[in-house]
């Protein structure tokens, strides 16, 4: 959860997504580096919670996703009564048209 009171939940698969980008960042650019990108990461996820609609709709993937542009990344996110649940973190070169993303 975040300040301001504004509220998310992390799905299993963004849960999955965001663990592998963790584990890929560290190899590839260090742990000081990663752990920057992540707290970056985090604090765009807030920021949406805090502006649900900021994102873009995504309705051509499925009705009611958005998404926001995170660097080389992307984080599906749905709107709830009272939060966001982020549903994908997915690197913007991958084939978004595939359905299984975002089952």
């Amino acid at each position: 959860m975040s300040k301001s009171g504004a509220k998310y939940e992390i799905a299993e698969p963004a849960q999955e997504d965001i663990d592998s980008i963790f584990e890929y960042s560290v190899k590839s650019f260090g742990l000081a580096q990663t752990q920057i990108y992540m707290m970056q990461m985090a604090e765009t996820i807030r920021f949406i919670s805090e502006n649900q609609k900021v994102g873009k709709a995504r309705s051509e993937i499925k009705v009611g996703l958005y998404s926001m542009v995170f660097n080389s990344h992307l984080i599906f996110y749905r709107i709830l009564n009272t939060k966001i649940k982020v549903i994908r973190v997915l690197h913007g070169s991958r084939d978004l048209t595939e359905d299984f993303w975002f089952k």
